[in-house]
């Protein structure tokens, strides 16, 4: 991001910036706080979020998460990562195309189907903004209505593995979407108070001097500020029920 804003253009032109002093630093104030441990082990899957069957095969319980979700509009994902996708093809266990329908937040192979039952219900009483879209944008509002369904589904999954007391960090964005500010990232925490994590602290990342504006499907999708919010999961005794 430093490389994308006004002033980095200005001040590290035909410089190469290397952060590795910058995270040894930090990895140092983080010891100061927290203190150093020793013999901590931690095991780390390769997994599809949205399938929680095979993840309960494999995972038990989990005390933290730090996620950056997907900016629904504002980044083609498959595109930016295809060079990578077509090299690693064949060396690592999947093929292009099963998976490429399958980021969150893509444009690719969707369904008008997402936009009916109780859950696109719950969608529009969520996002008040989706009637608007479903009238005008129809396009757009398939889109939008997919990505909170693919959230809502990675959200039940974190839900389902964390362990009482677990923090969940999250940093989220907001959108423009067919012509419309839609407060992503407020969204997002609705929905994980609605499973029955507690936000903890808040803090917004106003994007000044720099804006992701691919054109795509006829409209641009700013991102004007990010939001970083932590959460807690209470005891077990006050935990709702999962969905």
């Amino acid at each position: 991001k430093p490389f994308i804003s006004k002033h980095a253009r200005e001040s590290r032109s035909g410089k190469h910036y290397d952060p590795t002093i910058i995270i040894s630093r930090l990895l140092d104030e983080l010891s100061d706080l927290y203190g150093i441990l020793t013999g901590v082990e931690a095991d780390v899957f390769h997994l599809d979020i949205g399938d929680k069957g095979a993840i309960r095969k494999r995972v038990s319980c989990c005390t933290h998460i730090i996620t950056s979700p997907p900016y629904v509009n504002a980044q083609d994902y498959f595109r930016n990562s295809k060079l990578e996708l077509y090299l690693l093809e064949g060396i690592l266990p999947f093929r292009i195309g099963d998976i490429i329908h399958r980021f969150i937040g893509t444009e690719r192979g969707l369904s008008g189907a997402v936009l009916c039952g109780t859950s696109a219900e719950s969608r529009r009483k969520l996002v008040p903004e989706l009637e608007f879209l479903e009238k005008h944008r129809r396009d757009q509002a398939v889109v939008l209505h997919r990505y909170l369904d693919d959230m809502q589904t990675a959200f039940d999954t974190i839900r389902m593995l964390f362990s009482p007391g677990g923090t969940l960090v999250i940093v989220g964005g907001d959108n423009l979407i067919g012509g419309k500010r839609i407060p992503t990232w407020r969204v997002l925490n609705k929905m994980l108070e609605d499973l029955g994590f507690l936000l903890v602290e808040s803090f917004g990342d106003r994007i000044r001097n720099r804006a992701l504006a691919p054109k795509r499907c006829g409209h641009k999708g700013m991102i004007k500020e990010e939001i970083v919010s932590a959460f807690r999961l209470p005891s077990s005794r006050s935990r709702p029920n999962v969905r």
